[in-house]
């Protein structure tokens, strides 16, 4: 288990620990957390650790960045404690990219999977976004 400040130290933490799961912010100083993403992700010591990027900034930009750059898994810092532990799980599992769904917090719990018809949902080939 570690802690960064930055994407920097995410990077060096990640390198010391190989934890299974990086819970990875979005905006930090140095370098954010889709570089920070993008490099453990692409890092061959490290490749395994999967990363669930927890951020106040829940734009369709910023999943489309986080998991192009790699994340399985974008949740708000507004999440219930319980979403965020089911979010985890998810992401540790490796099944399915682990999202919080804005629409219908009730009805779907948070780790629903993209619906395959979506054009957010990365394992469709088609690049979305800015």
């Amino acid at each position: 288990m570690g802690q960064a400040g930055d994407g920097r130290e995410a990077i060096a933490q990640a390198r010391l620990t190989a934890p299974d799961v990086i819970v990875m912010d979005i905006r930090m100083p140095e370098m954010d957390g889709i570089e920070a993403t993008a490099r453990i992700v692409g890092d061959r010591q490290i490749e395994g650790s999967r990363i669930l990027v927890l951020t106040t900034f829940e734009t369709d930009e910023y999943v489309v960045e986080a998991l192009r750059a790699g994340a399985s898994g974008f949740l708000g810092k507004d999440a219930e404690p319980a979403d965020l532990i089911r979010a985890i799980r998810t992401v540790a599992a490796g099944d399915e990219p682990a999202l919080a769904d804005r629409n219908s917090r009730a009805d779907r719990p948070c780790g629903w999977p993209f619906d395959s018809r979506s054009p957010l949902d990365p394992r469709n080939g088609t690049p979305h976004g800015p």
